[in-house]
Parts: structure tokens; C-alpha cells; sequence
């Protein structure tokens, strides 16, 4: 809708109207204080920005485990990514070459709340084998794969969770 100070009249009386309207509505809009109006917006806005910030602080800072389980969905989408757990599993060797029918000591280690066993798992063209690891005197376990001659894909699970 244009404005009534864009347009023109057709006759002078009603030129001489339209502009008197628009030197009032001038004059009153001058006068007018819309500080205190805008300010309890702000306000609100600032407070709202404030209470995300501190949320986002207290989630950072107070559950970095969810958020390592959650970043790689939004910043990877398509990727296999293990669900959330409050049982962490560090595999050791991450990755491994091996020389064909070769052998390789896969070692798991857990973290947050306990396991009491755990299952290598690998993955190899359309075949799966799930094999139980053993428990080392350190509280690690290990499984020791021989005979390797495909390329093939493993994680650690205890049937909750998974290694990456």
C-alpha cells in the first residue's frame, strides 16, 4: 500500500488536504517516545539469547560425551556412526595392515560404565563373524585374528554399544 506523502491529488483542494495530513502525521510521530516500547523487546530477546547461550555452555561443557555422539550426524549424515552409549570403547589398532594370511591382535579398552564382555565383529564382503574377545589381566580385551585374507571392516560391540 503506498504511502499517503508518495501520491499526489488530483485537484488542488485535495493536494492542499494531503499535505496538511502528512505535516500532521509528521508532527505527531516526532513527538512520540517508542524507546520504552522497543525496550521490553530487546529485553526479551536478550534474555532469550542469554538462557540459549548458557544452554548451549552447560551442554558443551556438561555432556561432551553426547555431544561427540551427536556432531558427527549433523556435520556427516550418510556416515555409519555407533548409537550413544554411556560405555566407551577404544579399539587399538584403529586401522591395520596386514600381509595376506597374516595375523592381527585387535586390544579394546572401555570406558564410562563397565562391560563384561565384548564381541569383535568384522565385516567381510557379505560375510559377518561375530567373535567373543577374551578379558587380559589389565581389564583390556583381545582377540587375535589369523589367517586374514580379505580386506575386511570391524568394530568392538557389547551388543548396546559399539566402537567406532
Amino acid at each position: 500500500m503506498p504511502s499517503l506523502a508518495s501520491q499526489t491529488a488530483a485537484t488542488g483542494v485535495e493536494e492542499f488536504l494531503r499535505r496538511e495530513a502528512v505535516e500532521l502525521g509528521s508532527r505527531a510521530g516526532a513527538d512520540q517516545n517508542v524507546w520504552p516500547a522497543v525496550r521490553a523487546g530487546m529485553r526479551l530477546a536478550a534474555v532469550a539469547a542469554g538462557v540459549a547461550f548458557v544452554a548451549w555452555l552447560a551442554f558443551v561443557f556438561g555432556a561432551p560425551d553426547v555431544l561427540q555422539a551427536v556432531a558427527p550426524r549433523f556435520l556427516d549424515p550418510h556416515g555409519d556412526h555407533p548409537p550413544y552409549s554411556k560405555l566407551r570403547i577404544e579399539v587399538s589398532p584403529a586401522g591395520g595392515e596386514v600381509l595376506y594370511g597374516g595375523q592381527l591382535e585387535i586390544r579394546a579398552r572401555t570406558g564410562g560404565r563397565p562391560a563384561d564382555k565384548l564381541w569383535l565383529v568384522m565385516k567381510s564382503g557379505t560375510n559377518t563373524t561375530r567373535t567373543l574377545m577374551f578379558l587380559a589381566p589389565n581389564r583390556s580385551f583381545f582377540q587375535v585374528l589369523s589367517n586374514l585374507r580379505e580386506r575386511a571392516v570391524s568394530f568392538v560391540t557389547d551388543g548396546k554399544a559399539r566402537s567406532r
